[in-house]
């Protein structure tokens, strides 16, 4: 475009699409407060021909010819036709920006879609001429495929459009919903799959290692609390990282201060041992019988980073 300052003090004059004039400004600034544009679209309307709001032509030149639009109009007044993903013939429209304004798509993307044959709005195809032909073979990434949601049992809930519309709707990450399609690994609370046909796999893997051994929940009495058939199941239940259940095992660790985890349903809590605390009887330090800290479990909060 080269360098706008320039021309920021030269006289602009406006016309309308025939090349009529309408009006003169003194400065770019001038016009773009009198045509209510942003300075980009003056800019680009003064040294690309381009309209300016879809509206007007701008020029240097208070000679503007309509000669010089001839092109111009020639490829805005080109029909433009409208064809489904299956290549049938939908409408026929009398420009880009004819169909732009009625389909209240982006000119660009019925533009792009016209010379790259690509996808528009992932609904329509548009040629300049009626014989369209649609390839076979060409890969339409924009196409979205259905994604039908389980519950753990394998019991159907819902069908969404594709990845990104159930991400959206169940606010859950694209990434953890296309791991359960591929992998089908259980991070959120549902299965998901590209077939209506889904059975629930038989091994269930934690960062890819089996473990679906019975397990058993105490609180810090050693009383029992609960059964759970995998870590998988509780780690799901009580919103608590598997990692952190799995490795306060071996230890007898408690885990977020309040729960003990044992593949054997007879557990003892791990006796306390002495610690001098310095603290007590008035500064001068006495004995504090506490859990060992070894086995105190700290990071077992969920991390959304952390795949199983």
């Amino acid at each position: 475009m080269g360098d706008n300052t320039l021309h920021k003090n030269k006289k602009i004059y406006q016309f309308d699409l025939e090349g009529n004039f309408i009006k003169e400004y003194d400065s770019v600034n001038d016009a773009v407060i009198g045509i209510g544009a942003t300075k980009w679209s003056v800019y680009n309307s003064l040294t690309r021909n381009n309209r300016c709001n879809y509206k007007f032509y701008l020029s240097f030149n208070r000679d503007f010819k309509k000669s010089e639009l001839e092109y111009l109009r020639k490829e805005h007044k080109t029909p433009v036709y409208q064809f489904d993903l299956e290549g049938k013939f939908i409408k026929k429209h009398e420009s880009s920006m004819d169909a732009s304004k009625s389909l209240e798509i982006k000119y660009t993307s019925i533009h792009n879609a016209i010379h790259l044959k690509n996808v528009c709005n992932k609904k329509f195809y548009f040629s300049r001429t009626i014989d369209f032909v649609l390839i076979p073979d060409k890969k339409r990434l924009s196409i979205s495929k259905p994604v039908y949601q389980f519950d753990l049992k394998g019991n159907f809930i819902k069908e969404y459009e594709s990845i990104k519309s159930a991400s959206l709707i169940l606010n859950i990450n694209r990434s953890d919903i296309n791991n359960s399609i591929h992998q089908h690994s259980i991070k959120t609370d549902f299965y998901f799959s590209r077939t209506r046909e889904f059975i629930v796999p038989d091994k269930r893997r934690i960062r890819g290692k089996r473990n679906d051994k019975t397990l058993y929940q105490f609180d810090l009495e050693g009383n029992f609390v609960q059964k759970y058939e995998s870590i998988n199941s509780a780690s799901l239940i009580l919103k608590i990282n598997p990692s952190a259940i799995s490795s306060s095992i071996p230890r007898n660790g408690c885990v977020k201060g309040r729960y003990y985890f044992s593949y054997d349903k007879e557990f003892t809590v791990p006796a306390k041992k002495a610690q001098f605390n310095p603290l007590l009887n008035g500064g001068k330090g006495n004995l504090d019988f506490v859990t060992d800290t070894h086995n105190e479990i700290i990071n077992d909060d969920f991390d959304d980073e952390d795949e199983y």
